[in-house]
Parts: structure tokens; sequence; C-alpha cells
């Protein structure tokens, strides 16, 4: 976490105005501690963090405070030795160094820089409770835990900073707004690990339907329907998810209801327009579900994830994967797969592993399919 997520605002006392800002000013006349119950109980509140300085005491709006803790967290807050009515709020990282604080009292600077120092000492358990890990990837692990703000279950995945892409998880996370897509409610970063917290839900594809073995065509067709509408939006806004697989649609199952969301996005990327993506030597994603294009490092586009949704549906229909290995695409024949490949969902699914990805259907295309107006 650097200064550049945050806005600072510094005004002096001859700056001073009448001019009320919306947001909890902390008075310099609490007790630290008070204080600090104050700034963690309405931490979920708002979206950014402005400090300013105003009649000697720090007004905060309360735009996502576990943040500027977490900021707090990453610098060192300390009195001028010459000033105590100055506090200056050094980073370890990013463009603005530092930031400094002065009061008009001397109370005000001591009591301030106890509230602050005691601020910088949060835990991620300070705001939520964890239970039991129940899930893990490559680099990653995910706990479910339980918010201290407002009580609701919740999914933390802790990714290492080092070596991963997690800025550019959350900046698609932040920029796909759709039910059927996963979306973060709240991220906490420290100089190590980043958390993730996401809705909690019952498990994955893998989990809870295929090795369930689910094969009800009418809950088939509800997975199948939600997950190629997430597909429309991201390739609609120019992302290709390159490891769409079982295990990253995570699914919740409410009275024989289905509810699917898209998850993982450490692997995704965004292209200009609906341009092929030029391959760059390496492959990306899990090899038994990568489109042809991807594993013969051609150019690629977002029917590349048509092509792994295909190998879902596959799955979701007879329990197995379509191919016997990662290098070829003959499609593998069972009594399952001879039973449905030349019904509609049958058909729907050869035109999605269809080897050229000229030839392969869209999302969009995909979603009018007459599969999904049949009802048994």
């Amino acid at each position: 976490m650097t200064s550049a997520h945050f806005q600072y605002q510094e005004y002096h006392r001859h700056e001073r105005t009448n001019t009320r800002t919306p947001g909890m000013t902390l008075s310099s006349s609490f007790p630290a501690a008070e204080a600090v119950a104050k700034m963690r109980t309405f931490a979920n509140k708002f979206v950014r963090v402005t400090v300013l300085l105003r009649y000697g005491c720090l007004v905060v709006h309360i735009s996502r405070v576990k943040q500027l803790l977490l900021a707090l967290q990453n610098s060192t807050v300390y009195l001028d030795e010459f000033d105590s009515r100055t506090i200056t709020i050094r980073f370890k990282s990013g463009p603005r160094s530092s930031i400094v604080l002065r009061f008009s009292s001397q109370c005000a600077g001591e009591l301030w820089n106890r509230l602050l120092s005691e601020c910088s000492k949060w835990q991620l358990e300070d705001f939520y409770t964890l239970d039991k890990q129940i899930g893990c990837g490559a680099s990653s692990v995910v706990t479910s835990a339980q918010s201290r703000t407002d009580d609701a279950h919740v999914a933390i995945k802790t990714i290492p900073n080092k070596g991963s892409r997690v800025d550019h998880e959350l900046d698609i996370m932040r920029y796909i707004a759709h039910p059927n897509v996963i979306k973060a409610v709240d991220v906490l970063q420290t100089e190590r690990f980043t958390y993730l917290v996401l809705p909690l839900m019952d498990g994955d594809l893998t989990t809870k339907v295929i090795k369930a073995g689910t094969r009800d065509e009418n809950t088939i067709r509800a997975i199948m329907y939600q997950i190629l509408s997430g597909l429309v939006e991201l390739h609609e806004s120019c992302v290709i998810h390159r490891d769409l697989k079982p295990d990253n649609i995570f699914v919740s199952i409410d009275n024989g209801v289905v509810t699917c969301k898209i998850a993982d996005f450490g692997l995704s990327t965004r292209i200009e327009s609906h341009e092929l993506l030029v391959a760059d030597g390496l492959i990306y994603g899990t090899p038994v579900y990568c489109s042809p294009e991807i594993r013969k490092r051609n150019p690629y586009g977002t029917k590349s994830d048509m092509f792994s949704a295909g190998c879902v549906m596959f799955e979701l229909i007879t329990g197995k994967h379509p191919f016997e290995d990662s290098g070829g695409f003959q499609i593998v024949d069972s009594p399952e797969w001879n039973a449905a490949k030349d019904k509609s969902s049958g058909r729907l699914v050869k035109r999605m592993l269809d080897i050229n990805q000229d030839r392969r259907i869209s999302a969009s295309q995909a979603l009018k399919h007459g599969w999904f107006e049949e009802k048994l």
C-alpha cells in the first residue's frame, strides 16, 4: 500500500474556514482509545480517505478508515522533537513519502501522536474473525471469516504481494460489475500480503456440482447461462479470463437454485477493442482447459475463453473432461457423451470446442442458442 491510494490536504491556521466538510470529526479532546474505537466503528463506511487539518482538530473522512490504518502500518509516526505540535507520518514507499500534521497546541499534538501510533498497529483480525481454510491455489490461501463490523460471512483470499499480479486482479474486479463475476467487497494490504475479501459462496463448480454427480439438465442450463452471461460482460469489456475452469467458478445453492460467479483474475488480460492478442511465448491458464490457439502460441482473443467454457459444459454433462490429455483435441468417447452429442446441448458444446477460433461460437451467440429455450 502506498500513499498514492489516498488524498491528503493540509489546511494551516490562516486558511481556516467556516465551511463544514462531511465526515467524522475526531476532536483533539477525545481520549486516544475512544477515538480509535470510533474510527474502527466507522471503518467500512466510505471509499476514500482525506485528512484535513482544521481548528486544531483532525477531520477524517471515514472513507475506508481501515485503509488509513493500513497506510499507517506501512509508515512511521513521530512527533517533531523540537515542536510537539507537529506530527510527521513517513511512508516506506510511494510517490509521496510523508505528510505533516500541525496542531494548535502541544497537548493536541501529543494526544494525536498516541492515537495515530495506536492506529498503526492494526491486524486483519481487528476487522474479521477468521474461521478455517476453505481453499488454496498456487500462491494464495482462502479462509472463511466473519466481519466484526456487520457480521457478514465472507471469504478472505490471502495473496503474497511479491511475484503476484494482485494489482492487476484488483483492477479487473474494480472495472467489472456483473452478478456472475466475483467482486471484492473489501481489500486490505500490508507490505507483504493483500487480503481480498470476497462474498462467501458454498464452493466451486468442481466440488459442489461435478463431483457431486449433479447431471440435471435444467441445472446445467442455469449454470451455463450464468457463466456465459459473465463472459459476455468480460468480453464486451475487452477482458480475456485465460484460466476459466470449474475450480474458478464459485457456486451457491439455495433451495435448488444455483448462483454462479466467475472468479480468479490473476491470469486475465485486457485487449484493445476485439483484436487478437499476439502470443508472447508463454502458455497462460491450466493446460487441459486452454484453447488450441493458446497452447500453440498463436494469436488469440476472447473466444479462447469459449473453448474453456466448452470444456466446463462437457464436464457438467458427462462428469469427465473432453480430452484424454493436454496434447490432443479429440473428444473422448463415453456413454455419457454418446448420449448427449446429438442433442441440442451436445451441438452447443461442439460449437464451443471448435478448434478453429474463427468458427467457434462467441459468448453472446451461445446465449441465443436454442438449448437455452428448452425446459424439461
